[in-house]
């Protein structure tokens, strides 16, 4: 698009930059977003859910725990 900037910021920079009026818009992850405790201003999320990502806590104990079972 002609006249547009692009800034590549670390993520938690992202919702401030917006909030304080140095970007029109960013691409953040709703986690960050919501981290940042900057929602309750003027942002407005256009696409909360963009469908992917995923995230799975997996934790492996030894064959010798007897009482661990799942």
């Amino acid at each position: 698009m002609p006249g547009a900037t692009v800034l590549f910021q670390r993520a938690s920079d992202i919702p401030a930059g917006v909030d304080d009026g140095l970007a029109d818009m960013g691409i953040v992850g709703l986690d960050r977003f919501r981290e940042s405790g900057r929602g309750d201003n003027d942002t407005q999320l256009i696409f909360p859910d963009l469908g992917f990502g995923h995230c799975a806590l997996l934790l492996g104990v030894p064959e010798s725990w007897i009482d661990v079972s799942s």
